[in-house]
């Protein structure tokens, strides 16, 4: 409660709009992205811990409060992805900010194909920010994980997975591009590439009307 209390110093003097957080589970302090950080598993418990600590800390902060989904290195849940993100929604009254990177490494430990919703999936109207990173696998103790490598350039693979959520994301307020650590050739590419999806989505969808 401590750093809650020193966050929330900071924010009453700031003009925050916003808190974002996701919902990993952090097992050694201060450590920052990286194999450290386990996904909770999709399952009741997880759920019901997670809606009870994010309204504590919304009401604490006394800010809106945006949960994302975080890295995934395996999920051994038995609530679907988007079912799960649903009901966090609707019982803890936050937002979500989707990281379509951590979700792509959520489908890929499920071996399964990317997908998202169609448009008139509630979820849609609780999304507020997208993130967008660049993304590898690594060996981790001998197991094939997918992580958020933000110094690298982003990739075809998640560029495709980002031209069908941007379309059915209508309540989205922004998009960040996620890019600690890289360089400022590899930031112009990444921002060239966001921009020129962007660009082929919208000519795409005028063509439909």
């Amino acid at each position: 409660m401590s750093e809650l209390a020193n966050l929330k110093k900071i924010t009453d003097i700031l003009p925050v709009r916003y808190i974002e957080e996701d919902i990993g589970i952090w097992r050694n302090e201060n450590l920052f992205l990286g194999a450290h950080q386990t996904n909770p598993p999709l399952n009741k418990k997880s759920l019901q811990t997670t809606i009870i600590n994010a309204n504590m800390v919304k009401n604490f902060l006394e800010l809106p409060l945006l949960l994302e989904n975080p890295p995934v290195y395996s999920e051994f849940g038995s609530i679907p992805f988007w079912d799960f993100y649903l009901e966090l929604c609707f019982q803890s009254g936050c937002s979500m900010a989707f990281d379509i990177g951590h979700y792509l490494g959520y489908c890929k430990s499920k071996d399964l194909d990317f997908s998202i919703p169609d448009g008139k999936h509630e979820i849609w109207s609780f999304i507020k920010t997208l993130h967008i990173s660049g993304i590898k696998s690594w060996m981790w103790n001998g197991i094939p994980v997918w992580l958020d490598q933000h110094s690298d350039p982003y990739n075809i693979e998640l560029m495709e997975a980002f031209k069908p959520t941007i379309i059915q994301a209508y309540n989205t307020d922004n998009i960040l591009l996620e890019m600690e650590g890289a360089s400022i050739e590899v930031e112009q590419y990444n921002i060239n590439l966001v921009k020129k999806t962007l660009a082929e989505v919208s000519e795409n969808d005028n063509k439909k009307h």
